[in-house]
């Protein structure tokens, strides 16, 4: 009997231990999200502008909408965040497709300059994308271009970002122009009429030789000193230079 009168008040004072420990730490919890929720009001939205805002409703496929938007200041990643989750709630609750009833895929770049969005690309400092198989968004951070919006320009070789930037320009252009010339003659597609195999090794040499030409004219065009170039094209890179706009 005294056995069992234990045993029942063991259960009973371990139901009230759970019962007390859960409510403490649903209140910690609740306190916790409220912590967040408070914070997130006090992170100021980025002022912005949508560049570009693309629907492709492709019937009974999918409903993909994509946002290039140049964002003005407050480049913080939870300020971009701040503003990549109003975005994507906004064009989520779009309407008036005929096969589905709000987008299925939605791809929202952020840029810090409006030369970056209007040229799309790869320069985006924040992403948000539809997850595959849907269910919610994931948000990318570039921390290259994050990294580059916080540094000032500077003067390098005598010569201004803006100047140096100008010759990246070049550089871009030169290495296309070297490599549509070679691929108009040695095509590499195979259904290429004038596809042949050994086009392959010969474009690539004729490419590698009209680039280091196109090079040397850029040099000569500047005034450069040897390896500015190969400076120049690596800032470009590090500072995620927009491409030029053909």
């Amino acid at each position: 009997m005294k056995w069992k009168i234990k045993v029942t008040f063991l259960i009973v004072l371990s139901i009230l231990t759970f019962d007390i420990t859960y409510l403490s730490a649903q209140s910690s919890t609740s306190h916790t999200k409220k912590e967040k929720i408070s914070k997130s009001k006090n992170i100021p939205l980025p002022d912005y502008e949508i560049v570009h805002d693309r629907t492709n409703d492709m019937n009974r496929i999918k409903v993909m909408v994509n946002q290039d938007i140049w964002v003005k200041n407050h480049i913080h990643p939870e300020n971009l965040r701040k503003l990549l989750n109003q975005q994507y709630r906004k064009i989520s609750e779009r309407s008036g497709y005929k096969y589905f009833k709000h987008p299925t895929q939605i791809f929202i770049y952020l840029f810090t300059s409006k030369e970056k969005a209007q040229n799309s690309g790869a320069n985006w400092v924040a992403m948000a994308a539809t997850k595959v198989g849907g269910g919610g968004m994931e948000i990318s951070i570039s921390k290259t271009q994050l990294k580059a919006s916080r540094l000032q320009p500077e003067e390098k070789f005598g010569l201004k970002e803006e100047e140096r930037k100008e010759i990246w320009n070049a550089l871009i252009k030169a290495d296309d122009k070297a490599q549509k010339e070679a691929d108009k003659k040695y095509p590499t597609d195979v259904t290429d009429p004038n596809y042949k195999q050994s086009n392959i090794e010969k474009n690539g040499d004729l490419d590698l030789q009209l680039d280091k030409e196109y090079t040397k004219a850029i040099e000569k065009k500047y005034n450069l000193q040897p390896g500015v170039l190969d400076s120049i094209s690596n800032e470009g890179i590090k500072k995620g230079w927009s491409l030029p706009n053909y």
